[in-house]
């Protein structure tokens, strides 16, 4: 292909992706965000709870003309005109890293299990994907439904909205990413855009608006119709300790992180949105106090072990952990084994993630070879392992998306923490553009305003 038509082809595709953008904006500005009563009657007049709507597919809280669009634009190109200091280099690249270690361990999710695997070397090295390339799923989804619900409620935490706003992602197309896939066409219909982003996808999933949804979350939106003002989803001390309350946690820390005991109480209390168990709770917990730890931490000299090291060794302290989630704090073998189907061993409660040959539980590994991972104590332990034996942060969410299992939260938790430990760094900043096609910076921005604390009025 000649210079001049290689020149032609990136005009038009620039036009073309210009023009959906400013549709998309249009669309935005006439879309009406529904009440907590609008959702529930319409929910109730569709009772089978099956029937996923559009209605805020191309909506964002963020107005087009928001300044900080602008900044966060410029950051996230590497703009060197902009010195942000240490601080808000770590929060922004705890939000954007998650949302990076979600969409390249999608790639892999519900592989079995392989320590040795290394096919994953970057966005580009599988295909037949269970999505389209680089889109994030529910974890970061959540995510920003929590972020939003700080941004509108005055950086105020609203256990009801927050609540209303995961519903609203599942049913109503909110915050899931494929707004620039879909363009509304001159008789309201959802057409294909950027068809080339979607080449190898399986059907399955690329026909659902949202997709991802774990049974935990699901029974909430039924109990949301139920009780909507309620802050948590049953009584505590249940045994609902899956990984999906942790993955959705980067605002907390980023928001709160000039009150560290308030980060990791938010935390604590998020996650009773969904899950009753107190292990899930408290590794939300000691995750959120870590993140919010190590923001604060302004030498950049510091190793990831070091950091680790360093900020564990403070939660053990002031945290008061009353399960097993204490060894993992401690990075220790669990003195205790109560036996039942998923704890045969002493191996099944070994949470000595700072040994470098560390791996999941014999037992959970073999009977879930491809959703190892999935319980909220091996997801934490397997992502502190991960970081702390790397020493970049394109190392370790290839990592986390080599191993296989739930690789997608995995990768999230893990691309969390090596945000907040590697900061902006330049391959982050490489991997953050095979996402922004359909991020759009919308972590990024959010975690902006929420470190400089300006909520939108």
């Amino acid at each position: 292909m000649s210079l001049i038509k290689k020149i032609s082809l990136l005009f038009n595709q620039t036009k073309k992706t210009l023009i959906i953008l400013n549709k998309s904006f249009k669309q935005m500005e006439q879309i009406k965000f529904p009440t907590i009563p609008e959702t529930i009657r319409k929910l109730k007049d569709d009772n089978t709870f099956e029937t996923q709507f559009d209605s805020l597919l191309h909506y964002d809280i963020i107005p087009k003309e928001d300044q900080d669009r602008q900044i966060v634009n410029k950051i996230m190109k590497g703009d060197n005109s902009y010195c942000i200091d240490v601080k808000l280099s770590r929060a922004i690249s705890v939000f954007v890293g998650s949302a990076i270690g979600d969409a390249l361990g999608n790639q892999t999710d519900q592989f079995p299990i392989d320590y040795k695997r290394d096919i994953i070397k970057g966005f580009n090295c599988l295909d037949n994907l269970r999505s389209p390339r680089a889109l994030y799923t529910d974890d970061t989804s959540l995510a920003l439904c929590i972020a939003d619900s700080f941004l509108c409620n005055q950086l105020k935490y609203s256990p009801s909205d927050i609540r209303h706003r995961f519903v609203l992602w599942w049913f109503e197309s909110y915050n899931n990413g494929k707004s620039q896939y879909f363009i509304e066409d001159n008789k309201g219909k959802q057409e294909y855009m950027l068809s080339e982003l979607k080449e190898n996808v399986k059907n399955e999933l690329w026909n659902q608006f949202s997709f991802g949804i774990g049974i935990t979350t699901f029974n909430n939106f039924i109990d949301f119709v139920q009780n909507p003002s309620k802050t948590r989803i049953k009584e505590f001390y249940g045994d609902q300790n899956s990984n999906g309350s942790l993955m959705r946690l980067s605002p907390i820390p980023i928001l709160y992180h000039d009150n560290i005991k308030e980060a990791a109480e938010i935390a604590f209390q998020q996650s009773l949105l969904t899950n009753d168990g107190q292990e899930a709770a408290e590794c939300c917990q000691l995750l959120s106090y870590i993140i919010a730890k190590i923001i604060n931490i302004e030498n950049k000299a510091l190793s990831p072990k070091q950091i680790l090291d360093l900020t564990c060794e403070e939660a053990c302290k002031d945290l008061m952990l009353e399960t097993s989630v204490l060894f993992i704090a401690k990075s220790m073998q669990e003195n205790s084994l109560q036996k039942n189907n998923y704890n045969q061993c002493e191996a099944d409660r070994n949470w000595n993630w700072k040994d470098i040959n560390f791996k999941y539980s014999p037992t959970r590994s073999e009977k879930s070879p491809t959703g190892i991972g999935g319980y909220s104590m091996d997801a934490l332990a397997m992502s502190l392992h991960i970081n702390y034996h790397s020493e970049r942060f394109s190392q370790v969410v290839c990592r986390a998306a080599n191993l296989g299992g739930d690789s997608d939260t995995v990768g999230c938790i893990s691309g969390m923490l090596a945000g907040a430990i590697y900061g902006l760094s330049k391959d982050l900043i490489e991997y953050h553009q095979q996402i922004y096609p359909s991020e759009q910076n919308s972590t990024a921005i959010r975690a902006y305003k929420l470190f400089n604390k300006t909520p939108i009025s």
